[in-house]
């Protein structure tokens, strides 16, 4: 499994830092964040869902 496909399943930049060996997490956070961006961007989208949903229902 490709380390892109790890953050788009939801294993956290920090987990994935480790992996990786990077002594700090922002090289991580820099060298994949249009990946980790898009995955906030559909938990966000996910949440304000679930939210809109709940006030309807």
């Amino acid at each position: 499994m490709s380390i892109s496909r790890l953050i788009a399943h939801g294993i956290d930049v920090v987990t994935v830092a480790n992996i990786l060996g990077h002594s700090q997490v922002s090289t991580t956070d820099n060298i994949y964040a249009h990946i980790i961006e898009a995955e906030r961007t559909k938990a966000s989208e996910c949440l304000a869902d679930v939210i809109l949903r709940r006030k309807q229902g």
